[in-house]
């Protein structure tokens, strides 16, 4: 500002006529403040001024444009234009971190960084509900944000039954069909419970790694899509039903407490009738005792967690571990989830019972002819034949 207003004065002394050689050699100080001076050469600090400044401005915008750039890509679609969907879960007591961890890892956001920086930016780090949520690749942040900040509708409470005797394939069906489970969730859960987050040795002092015959048959209220929460309910159940009292008496009689669990989901299997269930138990633990096979038509009938009820001895798919005509002593694991009367039953069995086999009777009732020998059996067979095919019953006067 200075050097421009003594700009006018500067030019009026130098077109004077130069002084005299004994005159003031030195120009005026003012001088210093011409055009000349102050633009002159090239490395005068002053002309590279402009030159900094436009290579910062340059540098700004580049870095500005690259970050709004890379913010915009990481807010994006994973996958933009792809319309297929995955529930996604939100579980009870996980932050924020885990949930855009679990979203990054699924692929459905690019960023969890980002995620998390937009519900903080948007105010809605706090509104994130547990529950199942449908979301997609083709979706962006803030897209998958507002669907997992809508609380979910209230839960929907279902009566289920679950009866005595059922396999985990029986179970599997009805839950499905009531929205408590879908079926393959349900027998992940019961296949490997460990993988679940359940450890049944540390609840229950029992190892398992399979939950058949410990899930308890009852009438229960479940809430619709809490699977694993019904699975650990109906586990606790059972537990609670099968007491240390049990297991002494379990003891007692030869059998560990997980073979009395086995023998009883026989004995519910093999009878129908409650006034049989201690007789039954009586002949099969007597058989064991005495290295007989067990020879239960309800063990061959048992198909790896199903049941068919129609499957005859001779059919090829009869031939496996858990067929009793095959083996010697107990199938590997349950064939099915014993009731209350059974496992008491079990526990409590008839006290030097005479008898050594028994056949349904084929009369309606769901009772058996229980017999002595083997004679008397065979008998037995031929009147539980001729009942199941004619209307006049036979042989019920002989039966002891």
């Amino acid at each position: 500002m200075i050097c421009s207003t003594l700009r006018p004065l500067l030019r009026s002394r130098t077109a004077r006529p130069a002084k005299s050689a004994g005159a003031d050699a030195n120009p005026p100080i003012l001088s210093a403040c011409g055009p000349a001076a102050i633009f002159s050469g090239k490395d005068s600090p002053v002309r590279k001024i402009p030159k900094i400044l436009t290579c910062a401005a340059t540098g700004l915008i580049v870095i500005a444009l690259s970050l709004a750039l890379a913010w915009r890509y990481c807010l994006g679609a994973p996958d933009a234009g792809n319309a297929s969907t995955v529930i996604f879960k939100v579980k009870n007591g996980e932050g924020l971190p885990d949930i855009a961890e679990n979203l990054k890892k699924q692929g459905l956001i690019r960023n969890n960084l980002a995620f998390i920086a937009v519900a903080f930016i948007d105010g809605k780090f706090n509104k994130f509900y547990s529950g199942d949520y449908v979301v997609g690749p083709g979706m962006n942040v803030r897209q998958v944000m507002a669907v997992l900040n809508t609380p979910p509708p209230p839960a929907v409470e279902v009566t289920v039954l679950l009866k005595e005797g059922w396999t985990t394939g029986q179970y599997a069906r009805v839950l499905e069909h009531n929205g408590v489970c879908e079926r393959e969730e349900f027998l992940d859960i019961v296949r490997n419970p460990e993988a679940s987050g359940i450890n049944t040795h540390a609840a229950f002092g029992m190892k398992l790694d399979h939950l058949e015959g410990f899930l308890f048959p009852d009438t229960y209220r479940f809430q619709q899509g809490e699977c694993l929460k019904a699975v650990k309910r109906m586990l606790t159940q059972f537990f609670q039903r099968f007491t240390p009292n049990h297991e002494d008496k379990a003891k007692a009689l030869g059998l560990t407490p997980f073979q009395a669990v086995v023998l009883a989901s026989i004995v519910e299997k093999e009878t129908r009738a409650p006034v049989e269930l201690e007789r039954v138990a009586g002949v099969f633990l007597k058989r064991l005792k005495n290295n007989w096979k067990l020879e239960a038509d309800a063990t061959f009938k048992y198909l790896d967690g199903e049941w068919d009820p129609e499957m005859k001895i001779s059919d090829p798919r009869a031939r496996h571990a858990y067929n009793t005509y095959l083996i010697q002593g107990l199938p590997p694991r349950p064939i099915g989830n014993p009731g209350a009367r059974a496992l008491d039953a079990t526990v409590n069995p008839e006290r030097n019972t005479p008898y050594w086999y028994f056949v349904t009777k084929n009369d309606g009732t769901h009772q058996h002819f229980f017999s002595v020998t083997k004679q008397q059996h065979d008998h037995f067979i031929q009147c539980s034949n001729y009942n199941q095919t004619h209307e006049k019953k036979i042989c019920l006067d002989e039966a002891r």
